[in-house]
């Protein structure tokens, strides 16, 4: 009777240490396949992070340049030349029909890109400062309807600052459009409008 008891006192031992050791490789089984799921799962966020990055090509893509005509130049850098720096950097110079904001200064001064022959020209686009400095060499039989359009530009601005801004009406009110011996118009509508234009009419001998 005690030797049955023994035997059986031993198998159990024996079948408890078996369960145990196969609960212990089913754990580790799983730790395995736990670790090799969470690594497999990271590494497509990984690549998706990277190809989400823009290129170094595509983030250093630049608007293509506004291509100048040579003659345009010319009449910009006398612009240029008859005014200080302040005045430079506050008012850019339309030199080229295809620079985005040339259409709605041309539509501004009433004037075609079509009847110029070479032009540069230097608006304010915001109705609060009188200003505006133009350089046309009209097509030939274009010179008296450019003219007509700018001086139709200036009455406007005068009317329009006459209630609203009085400094800004004096310099409308001073501004002059005037047609050289060449056929070359100038508008001028700026402080200080006098020597200006006569900056720009001695840079257009040189």
């Amino acid at each position: 009777m005690n030797l049955i008891l023994k035997e059986s006192f031993s198998m159990k031992k024996i079948m408890t240490f078996l369960i145990a050791a196969a609960l212990a490789a089913t754990m580790v089984a799983c730790t395995a396949n736990n670790q090799s799921s969470s690594s497999s799962s990271s590494e497509p966020s990984s690549s998706i992070s990277e190809s989400s990055e823009p290129s170094e090509d595509e983030s250093s893509e630049s608007e293509p340049e506004v291509e100048v005509p040579e003659a345009n130049k010319a009449l910009g850098d006398v612009i240029t030349a008859a005014r200080d720096q302040e005045i430079n950097d506050a008012f850019g110079i339309i030199m080229s029909k295809d620079d985005p904001q040339a259409q709605m200064i041309g539509e501004m001064l009433g004037v075609s890109y079509d009847d110029m022959e070479a032009f540069a020209l230097s608006v304010s686009p915001m109705n609060v400062k009188a200003y505006g400095v133009a350089i046309i060499k009209p097509v030939e039989g274009k010179g008296e309807a450019i003219a007509t359009a700018l001086k139709t530009w200036v009455e406007n601005q005068q009317k329009s600052f006459e209630n609203y801004l009085q400094d800004q009406y004096e310099i409308a009110k001073a501004a002059t459009v005037e047609t050289l011996d060449d056929g070359t118009i100038v508008l001028v509508m700026s402080e200080n409008g006098a020597d200006v234009q006569s900056a720009i009419v001695e840079g257009l001998k040189k």
